[in-house]
């Protein structure tokens, strides 16, 4: 009976334009947790969703089964989930290809580690932490697994995120797995997101050698006071020197990978036009590809940047002005993963 009236109440005020939206996460990529879980998207970092195990299952099967049915069922007639309500993944209307049966999978973003070396302030980490209450063990995942992985998932596989909510260099196996995802898979874009803290000479090289292709370093001001701020227990000068030096290595090498990008979160402490002038000298300093400037939905959000807006300071070749994921949704600006080329690469847009 709750049913029947709530599908009447739909049909007699129909719901905001948003809500008809759906997600190509469920339809052609898997989220695979440092302990082997399978969620629906990387937003569901509390597990209230989980599809399956890679450690008992075939990714196939997982991707196959009646809880994933059930959830692309329940995304194309509009029967959303609670979990998928306010989701910000969903930004795009259907185009008739989606089915309830599994499609290819075309991409991957696995956890490497659940774990992290810093405390930001507005991270779901750092809370559970402070808790003292985890959803799971702080883990990493295995190489055994990571290569069972790739092999499943290789005739079809486009694109790996090597990174969810936790630092992927605590995974002390991390250059094994990317080394090995290159060589099983020549053609794949690998993209990574750090806090550049454990991006030391060794690991420098591993990442020229394996190609990966996009690096996003998340430096989040220009000097040890403003960065310190929200990246608490990292070290300014040392994550700017692994960055600067990863860009030197693959100079060295001769490559065109990794594409190496700063993210730079835009708080009320860190953006004044003083701070952004010094980002920008020490980023041409760095050689980096993309000085990354991100407007934030956290707490500390910059109130003199607003999203929708220009501005000049950030206008020109380098450097770029971006949303976080939530503000995009909000705003419903188009997300697109993955993508075909390395110069199209955006991980939001």
């Amino acid at each position: 009976m709750v049913n029947f009236w709530q599908k009447l109440k739909n049909r007699v005020f129909p719901q905001k334009k948003r809500t008809r939206l759906i997600c190509s996460e469920i339809f052609e990529s898997m989220s695979i947790l440092a302990d082997g879980s399978v969620t629906c998207g990387c937003v569901d970092i509390y597990e209230g969703r989980i599809l399956g195990n890679v450690k008992e299952e075939p990714l196939r099967a997982i991707f196959d089964n009646e809880k994933y049915r059930d959830l692309r069922r329940r995304m194309l007639s509009g029967d959303l989930p609670p979990q998928c309500v306010d989701c910000p993944l969903r930004v795009r209307s259907k185009n008739g290809t989606e089915s309830i049966k599994a499609g290819d999978i075309k991409w991957l973003q696995i956890d490497p580690a659940f774990n992290c070396n810093l405390r930001c302030p507005d991270c779901a980490f750092t809370q559970m932490r402070e808790e003292n209450y985890f959803i799971r063990p702080r883990t990493a995942i295995s190489l055994e697994t990571f290569r069972s992985i790739i092999d499943q998932a290789a005739p079809t596989l486009q694109h790996i995120r090597y990174h969810m909510l936790g630092e992927p260099f605590l995974n002390k196996q991390a250059g094994e797995m990317l080394r090995y995802a290159r060589e099983k898979i020549p053609s794949v874009f690998i993209s990574i997101e750090t806090n550049g803290t454990l991006v030391g000479p060794d690991m420098q090289k591993q990442l020229v050698d394996a190609r990966v292709d996009y690096v996003k370093f998340s430096i989040d001001g220009a000097s040890r006071e403003t960065y310190g701020e929200y990246r608490r227990g990292g070290d300014f000068e040392q994550v700017f020197r692994n960055m600067k030096e990863l860009v030197e290595t693959r100079n060295k090498a001769g490559s065109d990978r990794p594409r190496v990008l700063w993210q730079y979160i835009l708080f009320r402490w860190n953006d004044s036009d003083r701070e952004i002038r010094k980002a920008q000298m020490l980023a041409r300093e760095a050689g980096v590809d993309d000085l990354y400037w991100l407007l934030t939905h956290s707490a500390g959000a910059s109130r003199r940047f607003v999203p929708g807006e220009s501005y000049p300071i950030f206008e020109g070749e380098g450097q770029s002005l971006n949303v976080t994921i939530e503000i995009a949704s909000r705003e419903g600006r188009p997300i697109t993963r993955p993508a075909p080329t390395l110069e199209q690469y955006d991980p939001w847009k």
